[in-house]
């Protein structure tokens, strides 16, 4: 982080994203009030948010070997490293030894021969040798010359965190973006309601309130084209704005990519897409199809192996189980422990006539058409001629019927060879009235 004037970084605790000077040693979560250094991996270098504990060393994330938990105050000309009695120390840099200035206990700093990891130990009394918590190796306790240690005051190495503007505008478009979807009204409804909880979550947690735990997976029933991925791309973007999700990206999947067709290749292949969805949400289409009463299938594999995995990382991802109503039912009580896991069920119903007209309308928006004003009657007749069963599209019907019409119309341009630009711009009704022929 050195050499950059401001960085945004996630909070180790709470996730939310903090505005700090790119130089700070450490910084004060504004979201829920937890301390975090950066501490920097003595192994491989990596700069880590570590939250302070009862231990005076942490394991590197990237490398896996322990490291000192302490960072250096080039500003100051001090290493300053943890004591367990919550105290921070200034030492000269590579110390071999501390007496820490708050309890009076001498640690040797050593690195460990075989692993390479670093840490520290307390000497006194009979005690002549330590283990690495590395590697377990036993060492004896070298003769060091111990520094005696000076007080840091936290506020030099804890700057407050502050909310990047980028988060407020980011939650505003997810929340615009919900808005300006047609219809759904019920399913809108659901999705702040969710909202409304994360925000009181993420107050909580700045707070330094308890937390309840609440399932966050959720059921989406509804035929195609009524917006459910839509919907799920929404919930992400603000789970993640709210801090309940570190990254808030959305991995669509169906059964192709969770289920093998030999012995422990399913699981693998659906742990796989899991990990990649860690920080965010993974939408699962057609979730029923898992499901197959079949001893050579493997689907039931990867509902178990998906559960696992649920329990395990609960507070790291949000998975959207959808498809089908009925089908979706009898999936849910296919394996004792879905139904438990699945707090919502949002259904999506089909569009009206009217609401696909306007549908319809923004795609001739968007593309810059026009519509004669006898339009609307003709779309009408046209989406209510359409069987209201498992096959209607709903807006993915619009868009057919939009991209149909095009066809349409050029084949008429074309006969007319006419170039006026309005003439370009019109869908006439005649266009409408073929486009449904080939839809």
């Amino acid at each position: 982080m050195t050499g950059r004037s401001d960085v945004d970084v996630s909070c180790p605790r709470c996730k939310a994203m903090n505005r700090i000077p790119g130089t700070a040693p450490g910084m004060v979560c504004w979201s829920c009030g937890s301390k975090c250094l950066f501490a920097p991996c003595g192994s491989c270098g990596a700069s880590l948010g570590v939250t302070p504990g009862e231990a005076v060393a942490f394991q590197c994330s990237k490398c896996g070997r322990f490291t000192l938990l302490g960072v250096n105050l080039s500003d100051q000309g001090l290493d300053v490293l943890y004591c367990t009695c919550g105290k921070w120390n200034g030492v000269p840099p590579k110390s071999s030894g501390m007496r820490c200035h708050g309890c009076n206990v001498v640690w040797v700093l050593y690195q460990c021969p075989f692993c390479k990891s670093t840490g520290a130990t307390k000497v006194g009394g009979d005690v002549h040798q330590f283990t690495c918590a590395g590697c377990g190796s036993a060492f004896a306790i070298p003769q060091v010359e111990v520094s005696q240690g000076a007080p840091v005051a936290e506020s030099t190495l804890f700057l407050p965190g502050t909310e990047p503007l980028q988060r407020a505008n980011e939650l505003q478009s997810a929340f615009d973006q919900l808005n300006s979807l047609i219809g759904l009204e019920a399913v809108k409804t659901q999705v702040r309601e969710m909202a409304d909880l994360a925000k009181v979550v993420s107050l909580r947690r700045r707070r330094n309130l308890a937390v309840p735990e609440f399932s966050r997976h959720l059921v989406f029933v509804g035929n195609p084209g009524t917006g459910k991925t839509t919907i799920a791309r929404v919930i992400a973007g603000l789970y993640n704005q709210f801090g309940l999700l570190s990254s808030g990206q959305l991995i669509e999947t169906s059964r192709s990519d969770l289920v093998a067709g030999y012995v422990g290749q399913t699981a693998e292949k659906t742990t796989e897409v899991f990990n990649s969805a860690r920080g965010g949400v993974l939408f699962i289409d057609e979730a029923y199809t898992l499901d197959v009463d079949s001893p050579q299938d493997f689907g039931h594999e990867a509902i178990d192996t998906l559960l696992k995995l649920m329990e395990d990382h609960r507070e790291d991802i949000v998975i959207i189980v959808a498809g089908y109503p009925v089908p979706m039912a009898r999936f849910l009580t296919s394996n004792p422990g879905l139904k438990s896991r699945f707090s919502r069920t949002i259904s999506f119903p089909d569009y009206s006539s009217p609401e696909l007209v306007r549908v319809f309308k923004r795609y001739c928006t968007s593309n810059e058409y026009h519509l004669p004003a006898d339009a609307d009657a003709t779309l009408v007749a046209i989406f209510d001629s359409q069987p209201r069963d498992e096959t209607f599209g709903n807006a993915r019907l619009a868009r057919s019927l939009f991209e149909h019409s095009l066809t349409a119309q050029a084949t008429r341009i074309v006969a007319a060879n006419t170039t006026e630009p309005e003439a370009l711009m019109m869908l006439a009704v005649e266009d409408l009235l073929e486009a449904s022929k080939m839809t």
